[in-house]
């Protein structure tokens, strides 16, 4: 799919990034991660351990730990 249309499908808001990431090819997915907004990227926390592990590892470290903390603040409000 074209860049375009995939950045304009992606921003649907009934795209849900926890059941697509895990499917699509690694560059794919970090052109689309790094379009997201933060606070989208923690639908880490209801993927698979190892879905999860495989997408955070090919952030940059940065992203990783605004992941990081976005999750642990939603842990301790529930």
């Amino acid at each position: 799919m074209p860049t375009k249309q995939r950045a304009k499908l992606w921003q649907l808001k009934t795209i849900k990034p926890g059941n697509i990431l895990p499917h699509i090819s690694e560059n794919v997915r970090i052109e689309l991660i790094l379009a997201m907004p933060v606070a989208k990227i923690t639908a880490v926390e209801n993927m698979a351990i190892d879905d999860a592990v495989d997408i955070l590892q090919d952030l940059p470290d940065k992203i990783v730990e605004k992941v990081f903390n976005l999750v642990a603040i939603d842990l301790i409000l529930q």
